[in-house]
């Protein structure tokens, strides 16, 4: 095999050089090594720790990383910081996600100014863990201190499922699936390159959403890198720092318009060009600005990108998917405004049996404390809900109002 293309192999580490398309001899005069060493290695063989050290310069990966893809222990020098259960370099990576790029380099800084304390204890050995894809990323989380449940960050800057942190912690520790779009996000948010890391899974090829992540992820990824090993009261004063720089400037990182802009306020006041139409048993208000600008059928679309455009949406994306509006109205409006979700198809099943409850509005209801996440524009607003808290058809429109109105940007 000398000489010769590296080959698919089992382990991680050989299908990472099968997709760089490394071959051995070259990698080993690169890192100093043994040939035969090396495709003993891509042969399946066990890595030794003074092999990965070697390499890992050679490959642009960080070390502790490759101690990770090799299904090693991680030296305790560099083992990441651990036990900061309250705050962890994920949440200061989110924190950073919103800030403009001159002040996130200035709260990069900070970190790096922070003095460097050795973890407290030694890592979690290797064989601790379940074989599987998910472990290799599970470690690779806990080599920057980033605790699986970070949904936001994932969403927001690795361009990620929007899910919950129970779902992402489902995934990290193997109870849900690793799908190609969660390996794709995990890679934007850890700083390596997204056909490494399906390579690595063994799950791919890397997903193009349409959606481009954060274009800061590179930079945040190193700042992630660098507060890796902070303590517990380092977190909490970079993120306090963190939070003093957004608030001299709260202009954020908005990820629907792919800009920078300053928060909204929730508006008190109708606009002006503001009327009321009947939807089924409901007044909906529609405005030349605002929205919506197409109603094909049942639904409705094309909101303004503002508070107001949430009200509004939020108010006819509640009362199209009520039982009152029709089938021709809620089936579409759920089946193609909302995003898939167990709630989502628990509401259409509830409809699609045409109860006699269903008929009255005010006796509209599927199981409390549901949610509803919706499309607007063909457009998943991380942060539009729709949430269906109490049974009747009032509340139902209120909470949706509400919680659409409070928020138009995932950034706001």
């Amino acid at each position: 095999m000398n000489g010769n293309l590296a080959q698919p192999s089992a382990a991680p580490l050989g299908r990472l050089l099968a997709h760089r398309g490394i071959e051995a001899s070259a990698l080993a005069r690169m890192a100093e090594v043994s040939v035969l060493e090396l495709d003993a290695v891509l042969a399946g063989s066990e890595v030794r720790p003074a092999l990965v050290w070697r390499l890992a310069p050679a490959l642009g990966l960080h070390a502790a990383d490759l101690f990770v893809i090799a299904q090693l222990d991680l030296p305790d020098e560099l083992a990441a910081a651990t036990g900061t259960v309250s705050w962890n370099a994920g949440q200061l990576m989110s924190d950073a996600s919103r800030l403009l790029p001159e002040l996130r380099e200035r709260l990069h800084d900070f970190i790096r100014s922070l003095p460097l304390v050795p973890p407290a204890g030694p890592s979690r050995p290797a064989s601790s863990y379940p074989p599987g894809p998910a472990t290799t990323l599970l470690r690779l989380l806990e080599n920057r201190n980033i605790h699986p449940w970070n949904a936001r960050l994932l969403c927001v800057v690795g361009d990620g499922p929007y899910v919950s942190n129970s779902t992402v912690k489902g995934v990290c520790h193997g109870r849900f699936a690793l799908t190609p779009h969660y390996v794709t996000a995990f890679a934007n948010v850890l700083g390596i390159r997204t056909g490494d890391l399906a390579a690595l899974t063994g799950v791919g090829p890397p997903v193009e959403t349409g959606h481009p992540p954060h274009p800061q992820r590179a930079k945040l990824a190193a700042l992630g890198w660098d507060a890796r090993r902070l303590t517990s009261d380092q977190l909490r004063q970079a993120m306090n720092f963190a939070h003093d720089l957004w608030q001299a400037d709260p202009r954020t990182w908005c990820y629907m318009c792919r800009s920078y802009h300053g928060p909204e306020r929730v508006p008190t006041e109708a606009p002006p060009d503001v009327t009321w139409q009947r939807v089924a048993a409901r007044m909906v208000p529609v405005s030349a600005s605002a929205g919506p600008h197409t109603v094909v059928g049942g639904t409705a679309s094309g909101y303004e990108h503002s508070m107001v455009g949430a009200l509004v949406a939020a108010a006819h994306l509640s009362a199209r998917a009520s039982a009152s509006a029709g089938h021709a109205s809620w089936e579409p409006t759920l089946s193609r405004q909302f995003v898939p979700s167990s709630d989502r198809d628990a509401l259409l099943e509830t409809l699609q049996t045409g109860s006699d409850g269903l008929r009255e509005p005010d006796n509209f209801s599927i199981p409390a404390g549901g949610l509803l996440r919706s499309r607007l524009g063909g457009h998943v607003e991380p942060r539009m809900q729709v949430g269906i808290q109490i049974a009747r058809a009032s509340s139902v429109n209120a909470a949706a109002t509400r919680s659409a109105g409070g928020a138009s940007c995932p950034s706001s």
